[in-house]
């Protein structure tokens, strides 16, 4: 489902903040197999030239664009040298098993760290910018 979950009174504060600045941007979906989700997006196709469709994004008036997803979707983008900068949670769970953040990356990216937060539960959100 696309649409965001419904935010009640109990609602975390991230919650609040998160969803309320979601349901404000302009949407794009990358799917492989779906031409419809909830929310109206624009759906981009597996046969989309990715980095002209981020090109004529960042030429447009606004703010950043956020890329939310998998591995494979930060892959693509990462190989075509397309994220300029990188917000990274750091939970304090330690699962045992799971994906890796980045696979197949083709080429070496430095980062800058440029900030560090820490929540109440002890959630590091980390900014770095990629150093070209």
């Amino acid at each position: 489902m696309w649409g965001n979950p419904p935010l009640t009174d109990s609602s975390s504060e991230f919650e609040k903040n998160f969803y309320g600045a979601l349901a404000k941007m302009d949407r794009y979906v990358f799917s492989r197999s779906r031409n419809e989700f909830d929310g109206d997006p624009t759906v981009v196709g597996p046969d989309a030239d990715i980095p002209e469709l981020i090109q004529k994004l960042k030429q447009r008036l606004g703010k950043n664009i956020w890329l939310y997803g998998g591995t494979s979707l930060i892959t693509t983008f990462m190989n075509r040298d397309l994220v300029d900068e990188f917000r990274i949670a750091v939970m304090p769970v330690i699962l045992g098993k799971g994906k890796p953040l980045f696979k197949d990356i083709e080429n070496k990216l430095m980062l800058k760290l440029v900030d560090v937060t820490e929540s109440t539960a002890g959630v590091l959100g980390l900014h770095y910018e990629a150093v070209r």
